[in-house]
């Protein structure tokens, strides 16, 4: 039988791995970009082909956007990617109905899967 010392446990477990689990995003690869005319107020165009992926996402914390120095704020995020190839600095990610641009893209290795860790801040 569990005791309640067990159930926190568990709740304490699950705590710590909950950031881990996948959720899906759009990951949109920058192609091209179209220069407006600023004179005028028109903005460059993008464009963007967008890919349906999945990705461990976790908002920064405030000790990791403390640390950062002004790059990053409350609302930020890092997400764990598994693709071929690098994410780029122009491309972006949508997650949970807002868009964030790649700002910091680290390699992961583990065996023979590959996956990069990227710090996104909110567009």
């Amino acid at each position: 039988m569990l005791t309640s010392d067990d159930v926190d446990y568990i709740r304490e477990c699950l705590a710590d791995v909950a950031g881990d689990v996948e959720a899906p995003i759009t990951y949109r690869t920058f192609e091209a970009r179209e220069a407006g005319d600023a004179a005028l107020g028109i903005p460059d165009e993008l464009t963007f082909e967008d890919e349906e992926t999945a990705a461990c996402v976790r908002e920064l914390t405030l000790q990791q956007v403390a640390l950062a120095g002004g790059r990053y704020e409350l609302g930020d995020i890092e997400a764990t990617i598994r693709r071929g190839t690098a994410p780029a600095y122009g491309d972006r990610l949508a997650w949970g109905g807002r868009e964030f641009g790649v700002v910091e893209v680290r390699e992961v290795r583990l065996g023979a899967v590959v996956a990069w860790r990227v710090r996104c801040k909110r567009l």
